[in-house]
């Protein structure tokens, strides 16, 4: 075996204390490389002041937002033919511009981004990515601002009747000082950010914008401290918003007081620190050469051993290693099928749910939307059953469609049901033990949910999903509250329009159809007797000396007298006919299909049951009623229904002349040639 001999071993002693020397050295001086900070008390105080102050920032942004969005809202229920004639649209935003602080314009645009309206001139014209940034934001359905260029944008969508996007309106804002509008008073030094829920920036100052990048993506309220990116120490605040946009975080960032390095101090502690890496070098570079030949010698001597160790190693492991690779794979594999299976599933549920969402949309009666709704159950849920519950009128809920094996339900009062009186989704499951809900009939249900449907604020009923009794778990919850939320809307819509066109077409005092729907179904009526030769008998009747009841009892009773007098009309019609109120205490009923012989026995037997009408006001009788009725026929009596309505009209006034309270066919004279 060879002898390790060190050669030179002074100078290598001394190149190791010039090492150590040098080392110290740096040291010494590197611990002048300090902070000087503040106490610990004014390090509290000046903490507190900067998170009470970013708390009153979030607080006001939190107000400001808020507005800004109740005001959209507003906005976007106004009638797109309103916003559409330009200077009573221009005026109404300039009113609305001046209730909102802080904001530039509001402008309308259309579906194609063209601007229809605006509270103030536009000095420029907005370009194309406001408008695509807007759209982006009223289909997802955000009420979130977004910062684009040197501006602050807010959009809110302007629906149509059938649920299409006709437009948006637009709130514009200037970026400059938008986050430091505030009561107190903001130093130049704090920087601010407004963070969303994902931890993304909607709204940054400038000179933030370089510190995003060393933000965390989530912020706790309250004080942090850190290194920033330029290796300054930092305080940063957050403050959460809540209500309307709860979700928001407001982040004020401040550098520490007295955070820089003194110059001298630094400029010694980096001098010291290169020369310790100097000598550091140096030392190393030159053991290196010395022990060159020492470790030769170990390896010459030693080195096989250590090798055919390892190798055997490297076999064993390799071993044990495939056989755990294997297993690991399939492992893998089979969770990555089950994923994707789930994800294919999810797929085709979310395809199914728009499928769904376009024929809610086209619905036009509430027995379409549930048909819609159950059909799409079936297929999404096939051994689930269910039923949809709504509210026909305040305080009385029904059944409008069941499926599959759904128990039996029945309201005695809207609270019988958990989520209608929660408000939010109620699962009942063998696991949870929950309580049952009280509109089912059946004592031991099997596992169900019940998701509550809410429109714009309002109840409208339950959805209720329920799993076959020999399961243990609920229905997938997540899928009842989509089907629940596509179909609050569809219903809401529906019943809006339905409550419109009732308000179109009826006459509220007495309940029958108005002169408007009189004329439009004439017009039908008289087309189809066209087609098919049919007859159609026309009704035209007026209230005896009904000025003289107005006069003797008030108006009161006069609109008591008409609102009994409609029940009546109501009670005598067939159910095709088509009675209207034509004006005052003038009344229409069209009769499809009738001629003139059948005409006059309905007018007869009308006004006999008016003249038995017995009618009370303030505990007083009016006394008798009796009315005068004109009839007469199409064709038989005029080219169109118009001509034979003014016949019969002619025929009343006949009737009057003769003494009234009669039915009165037309004169000979009166007939219209066809």
């Amino acid at each position: 075996m060879n002898r390790l001999v060190l050669s030179h071993p002074p100078r290598l002693g001394f190149t190791l204390l010039l090492f150590l020397g040098l080392a110290l050295l740096g040291i010494q001086w590197a611990q002048h490389w300090t902070f000087e900070s503040q106490p610990d008390t004014e390090t509290a105080a000046a903490q507190a002041d900067l998170l009470r102050l970013t708390t009153n920032l979030a607080a006001h942004q939190q107000q400001t937002l808020t507005q800004i969005n109740d005001r959209l809202q507003v906005l976007s229920g106004l009638s797109w033919i309103t916003l559409s004639e330009t200077g009573t649209c221009d005026r109404l935003l300039a009113r609305q511009l001046d209730t909102l602080p802080g904001m530039d314009n509001l402008v309308v645009l259309d579906r194609h981004g063209k601007v229809r309206c605006h509270a103030l001139p536009l000095h420029e014209s907005l370009s194309q990515d406001y408008f695509s940034a807007t759209a982006a934001m009223t289909e997802q359905g955000s009420s979130l601002p977004i910062m684009r260029s040197n501006k602050i944008l807010f959009a809110a969508p302007l629906p149509s009747t059938v649920g299409r996007v006709n437009g948006r309106v637009l709130a514009i804002a200037p970026l400059a000082g938008w986050l430091r509008m505030s009561q107190s008073p903001l130093p130049a030094a704090v920087s601010l950010t407004l963070l969303d829920r994902e931890g993304q920036a909607l709204i940054t100052e400038e000179r933030a914008t370089a510190m995003m990048s060393s933000m965390p993506a989530r912020f706790e309220a309250g004080i942090s401290t850190g290194i920033g990116w330029d290796g300054i120490a930092y305080w940063q605040a957050a403050a959460p918003l809540s209500g309307a946009v709860r979700g928001l975080t407001l982040v004020a960032r401040q550098a520490a007081p007295n955070a820089l390095l003194q110059p001298p101090s630094a400029l010694l502690g980096l001098l010291g620190l290169m020369l310790f890496m100097l000598a550091s070098l140096a030392t190393l570079r030159l053991a290196g050469s010395r022990l060159s030949p020492w470790w030769q010698d170990v390896k010459n001597t030693y080195g096989p051993m250590p090798a055919r160790f390892m190798q055997r190693l490297r076999s064993l492991a390799a071993q044990s290693h495939g056989e755990n690779t294997v297993m690991l794979l399939r492992r893998t594999n089979a969770d990555l099928k089950r994923s994707l299976a789930a994800q294919e599933s999810r797929n085709t549920q979310l395809q199914r749910l728009d499928q769904l969402n376009q024929m809610l949309l086209s619905s036009t009666s509430l027995r379409e939307a549930a048909n819609a709704v159950a059909q799409c159950a079936c297929e999404l849920l096939p051994h689930i059953g269910g039923a949809l519950l709504l509210r026909t009128r305040p305080g009385v809920v029904e059944t409008a469609v069941t499926w599959g094996h759904s128990a039996q339900h029945e309201f005695s009062r809207p609270e019988d049901c958990w989520a209608q009186r929660l408000g939010h989704t109620y699962v009942v499951s063998q696991r949870l033990g929950a309580a049952c809900c009280a509109h089912l009939k059946t004592s031991a249900p099997g596992p169900y949910v019940c998701v509550p449907l809410i429109a714009q604020g309002e109840l409208l009923g339950t959805l209720h999903l329920q799993a076959q009794t020999t399961s243990t778990e609920a229905p997938s919850s997540w899928l009842a509250e989509a089907l629940a939320q596509r179909t609050a809307g569809a219903i809401s819509r529906i019943q809006r329009e339905a409550l419109l066109r009732a308000q179109a077409t009826r006459d509220p005092l007495t309940g029958l159809h108005n002169r408007r729907f009189l004329e439009e179904t004439l017009a039908l009526e008289e087309i189809r007797a066209k087609r098919h030769g049919a007859h159609i008998g026309l009704m035209v009747l007026d209230v005896d000396l009904f000025k003289r009841f107005n006069d003797t009892f008030g108006h009161d009773a006069g609109d008591a007298l008409l609102r009994a007098l409609g029940r009546t009309i109501r009670s005598q019609v067939r159910k095709g006919d088509i009675p209207c109120r034509f004006g005052g205490e003038e009344f229409v009923i069209v009769l499809p299909g009738a001629d003139l012989d059948i005409t006059v026995a309905r007018a007869e037997a009308l006004r006999l049951a008016v003249s038995e009408l017995q009618v009370t006001h303030g505990g007083q009788a009016l006394g008798p009623i009796t009315v005068s009725i004109g009839v007469a026929c199409y064709p038989r009596h005029g080219a169109n229904c118009q001509a034979v309505l003014k016949v019969a009209d002619q025929a009343l006034y006949a009737g009057k002349h003769a003494g009234r309270d009669r039915v009165m066919r037309p004169a000979p004279m009166l007939v219209t040639s066809v």
